[in-house]
């Protein structure tokens, strides 16, 4: 080879090496944006769950407020509303299930600030102190008022390497319920369930021929 030829080779060489450097430290990078951004997404829906399930609990008095500033920044709780409801007062509150969805995230994994968007509904169930009644009332003449389903669009804010939910934004009231999907029990296998006997077969003796000596013929 002549020295232009090895030149051209050393240079397509040096050009290779740089763009395999390139692309793995691409990947090296998009892999670190990709762990951080599922490590935020894992911390804002756990701020998020539990954050806005002692929010209800509080709303319902089955609740500490004074815990709420470790999810909520103090700008949002002076003007959240919702924390003086107090429709609940005069009842037993029994039990509470509570179900936050999450739909959509949206968080960087370099940015100070997220959001998701969420539908909240709680179940609370309760009966009317008896203290509450008038005379010649039951409690059925007063059930616990229904908790509102609400889609909402949470705001997060890290503050000193720590997520809070800053705002809480009411996008729709009673948002239909997600269908899902339900099994066919008939093309379902039950486990245990004992099969249904099958008749075995009923084996007929096939009939043997009988044959005569003199129907036989001997070859020699």
């Amino acid at each position: 080879q002549t020295r232009p030829d090895r030149i051209r080779l050393a240079r397509r060489g040096a050009l290779y090496l740089v763009r395999t450097m390139m692309l793995i430290f691409l990947a090296i990078i998009i892999c670190i944006l990709a762990f951080l951004t599922a490590e935020r997404v894992g911390n804002l829906y756990i701020i998020a769950s539990e954050g806005m399930s002692l929010r209800a609990n509080t709303i319902i008095g089955t609740g500490a407020d004074t815990d709420l500033a470790e999810y909520f920044t103090v700008s949002w709780l002076e003007q959240d509303d919702a924390l003086a409801y107090a429709d609940y007062v005069p009842y037993n509150v029994t039990s509470a299930s509570y179900d936050l969805s999450v739909e959509k995230f949206h968080v960087l994994p370099w940015g100070s600030t997220a959001s998701i968007v969420a539908t909240e509904r709680v179940n609370v169930k309760g009966s009317i102190r008896e203290e509450q009644l008038s005379e010649g009332e039951t409690a059925a003449d007063h059930p616990i008022p229904p908790w509102t389903p609400r889609k909402y669009r949470i705001s997060f804010l890290n503050i000193q390497d720590r997520w809070y939910i800053s705002d809480l934004t009411v996008l729709q009231e009673n948002p239909p319920e997600s269908a899902k999907g339900t099994p066919d029990l008939s093309k379902t296998p039950i486990i245990g369930a004992t099969p249904s006997p099958v008749p075995s077969p009923t084996v007929r003796p096939l009939p043997i021929s009988t044959a005569r000596a003199e129907d036989v013929t001997v070859i020699e």
